[in-house]
C-alpha cells in the first residue's frame, strides 16, 4: 500500500545516509537537479530530513545541455520543486559555459556516442558550479539500477580505476565529494514513490540514451533481475 511503500523507501534512504554520514552539521549540499524522478526524490528527502536545521544548507544545480524537446521540458519541473521547498536553483548551460549545445556539438563532432561528450561536460560543470556556490558536497540521484549498471559497465570495459571510484568514501583531488542517497533503492520504487508523494517531475527519457552501451546493460540487468530477483543488489 502507499503508506508502506513510502515508509520503506524512506527507511532505505535514511539508513544509507546515516551509515555514510552523508549530511553532517555545517554542510552545504549541492543537489544535481535534472527535473526527473530521481533528482526530485533526492532533493525532497534531503530537505524533509534536514531542512529545518539552520546549520545545513542546500542549493540545486541544473545543467542545461541544450537537448531540444527534452531539457527545455524538464527544467521547469526542477524549478517548480525548488520553489516549493524554497531551495536556491542555479541553471548552468552548455551554450554559455562550453560555447555550444549538445545538439550543436553532435552535428559538428560525432566520433563517440553522445553520452561520452555529455557526461564529461556535465560532470565538469556540476563540480565547477558546486564549488562556486560554496558547497562541500554534491548529492546525485543515482539509484540501485544506476550503480549496478555502472559496476557491470566498468567490468565489461576492464576499467578498474573507475570501478574503484565507486567506493563511498573515495575522495578525488579537485572534486567536490559526491553522495548518493538513493543507491539502495530500485528505479521502479523511486518512480512509484515520486508518484505517491505527488512530486513534480518530467517523465521523458533523453533522446540520446539508447545510443550508449549503458542502455544495453540496463536491458540485460532488467532481464536478469526478472529471472533472478536480487541480482542488482548482489552486483
Amino acid at each position: 500500500c502507499a503508506a508502506h511503500e513510502i515508509a520503506d523507501v524512506e527507511r532505505k534512504i535514511k539508513k544509507r545516509m546515516r551509515r555514510e554520514r552523508m549530511v553532517v552539521p555545517g554542510d552545504h549540499v549541492a543537489v544535481a537537479m535534472s527535473g526527473g524522478k530521481d533528482s526530485a526524490v533526492t532533493l525532497s528527502i534531503l530537505v524533509e530530513t534536514f531542512g529545518k536545521r539552520p546549520d545545513i544548507r542546500f542549493t540545486a544545480i541544473t545543467i542545461d545541455e541544450g537537448i531540444e524537446g527534452y531539457r527545455d521540458l524538464s527544467i521547469p519541473k526542477a524549478g517548480e520543486l525548488c520553489e516549493t521547498w524554497g531551495v536556491p536553483h542555479v541553471v548552468v548551460s552548455f551554450k554559455k559555459e562550453v560555447g555550444c549545445t549538445l545538439d550543436e556539438m553532435l552535428v559538428r563532432e560525432r566520433k563517440e556516442a553522445s553520452c561520452t561528450y555529455c557526461g564529461v561536460f556535465r560532470r565538469m560543470l556540476l563540480n565547477k558550479t558546486a564549488r562556486e556556490v560554496g558547497a562541500n558536497k554534491l548529492a546525485t540521484g543515482h539509484n540501485l539500477d544506476d550503480d549496478a549498471q555502472t559496476v557491470l559497465l566498468n567490468v565489461m570495459n576492464g576499467d578498474t580505476e573507475r570501478l574503484a571510484r565507486l567506493r563511498p568514501s573515495r575522495v578525488q583531488e579537485g572534486l567536490v565529494p559526491r553522495v548518493k542517497p538513493l543507491m539502495d533503492v530500485p528505479e521502479r520504487e523511486i518512480a512509484l514513490y515520486a508518484f505517491l508523494k505527488g512530486l513534480p517531475f518530467y517523465m521523458g527519457e533523453c533522446p540520446y540514451a539508447r545510443e550508449s552501451l549503458r542502455g544495453e546493460i540496463k536491458d540485460i540487468l532488467n532481464d536478469f533481475e526478472f529471472k533472478h530477483p536480487g541480482t542488482k543488489y548482489s552486483i
